[in-house]
This record gives structure tokens, C-alpha cells and sequence, in this order.
């Protein structure tokens, strides 16, 4: 019925099926076997889907008129390089990737740590960022963790340039309350 090529039809599946909750979709720091199901996925859309044509065709299709150029970011100003801390574990996972690269591409340092595992926040940090995810089903794990708890408040309270945005700013209330 149609004169475009069908190149596969992938079938219904439960293997394929993605875990609903109250904001959506969980993320991938969320699942422990993330890498094993998105290569499981790959295998079974292979099997239902003709992907060297998938390729060739995309391979083959006409670039885009217009591309948007942008300045690179600027550096950073002196010849220090700024470390700044990001939460990022199961609870605190949703960053958008070109907000980290133009800080790296500014010459900051990322530090990543793990608000649920790590004892306190890493050393010589000059900002700090919390960003979104959902605390809200790690909260045991969160009030567990008082050492970091502290470790967060007192750098803040020191005046730790931070940014918070969602779950983070969550983290940063008194308290969370969820399902009662």
C-alpha cells in the first residue's frame, strides 16, 4: 500500500517493554542490568529488521541544508582548572549531555560521585551540582548516607557555588515524603 521500502516490523514483546512510574520512564543508572537489556534489544530488533539497508539508506540520505554553527565555549578565564562535583548514581542521573561537555569544553573538571555509596564529597571541589532524577525511590539509601548528607550541607553552608535543578533540589530539602 505504500511505495516506501519496508525495511522490518519489529513484534510485540515483552522483552522489549520499558517500566512505567509516576515520572516517567526509569533511568538507566536506575537498572543495574542496563547494558545486558539495550543489547538484548538490539538482538531481537536485528532479528526483525534489515539493518544494512537501515545503514545504507541513511548512508545515502542528502545532508541537511543548514547547519546551525556555534561558538565553541569560552575558556575558562586564568590558568586554574575548576573541579566541580556531580551527583550521579541511581538516584541523581539526568543530566543533559551538552550542559556537561560545555563545562568540560570550558576546561572544568567533572568529578562524578555517588550520593548513595560515597562517604563525603570528593576534595577541592569549586561548585557543585545535583541534578535531576528521583530521590524519591532511593530515599533509604539517602537517609542511610548522613555522612554525605553533612558532607553536601556543610560545603553548601560555606558558601559552595551549587546548582540544583528537580530531584537535586528535592535532595536539598528537610525532608521528602512519598507514598506517606
Amino acid at each position: 500500500y505504500t511505495d516506501v521500502p519496508v525495511l522490518g516490523a519489529v513484534a510485540e514483546d515483552p522483552r522489549l517493554a520499558l517500566a512505567e512510574r509516576h515520572l516517567g520512564l526509569p533511568t538507566c543508572e536506575e537498572r543495574a542490568d542496563a547494558r545486558a537489556w539495550i543489547g538484548e534489544v538490539g538482538r531481537i530488533v536485528a532479528q526483525q529488521v534489515d539493518l544494512e539497508r537501515v545503514f545504507a539508506l541513511a548512508a545515502s540520505a542528502t545532508p541537511l541544508a543548514t547547519v546551525i554553527e556555534q561558538d565553541p565555549a569560552p575558556a575558562l578565564a586564568g590558568n586554574s582548572r575548576l573541579r566541580i562535583g556531580v551527583a550521579r548514581d541511581r538516584a541523581f542521573g539526568f543530566y543533559y549531555p551538552d550542559d556537561l561537555e560545555a563545562l568540560a569544553a570550558a576546561g572544568a573538571e567533572l568529578v562524578f560521585f555517588d550520593t548513595l555509596a560515597d562517604a563525603a564529597l570528593p576534595s577541592a571541589l569549586d561548585g557543585l551540582i545535583i541534578g535531576g532524577g528521583f530521590p524519591e525511590t532511593a530515599m533509604a539509601a539517602l537517609e542511610a548516607n548522613a555522612s554525605m548528607r553533612a558532607s553536601i550541607r556543610a560545603a553548601i553552608a560555606a558558601g559552595l557555588p551549587t546548582y540544583a535543578e528537580c530531584g537535586g533540589l528535592m535532595f536539598l530539602t528537610r525532608s521528602i515524603t512519598w507514598r506517606g
